[in-house]
């Protein structure tokens, strides 16, 4: 699965996303959508607000972090409940 990096958060998700649709489990494509919803309007709202875009997307990159996590653990979750059974 390949994520969005804190550039692809300069343009809109539709078009970017469309394509992980194919191959991937829902809940996955669900994560990195929001993520990229949320990163994108962050982006912006930074960079309106004066922010350089460097900084802007260092803080983005940081976010990014987040989401990257939230798939590790429900990557662990999933995982245990396939030992267990």
């Amino acid at each position: 699965m390949k994520l969005p990096g804190p550039t692809a958060t300069r343009q809109p998700s539709r078009a970017a996303l469309a394509a992980l649709k194919k191959g991937h489990p829902q809940w996955l494509v669900d994560i990195s959508f929001r993520a990229q919803e949320r990163l994108h309007l962050r982006y912006r709202s930074l960079t309106r607000r004066g922010k350089l875009p460097q900084v802007a997307l260092t803080a983005i990159a940081r976010e990014l972090s987040g989401f990257v996590w939230e798939i590790a653990a429900e990557l662990n979750q999933r995982h245990s409940k396939e030992v267990a059974a």
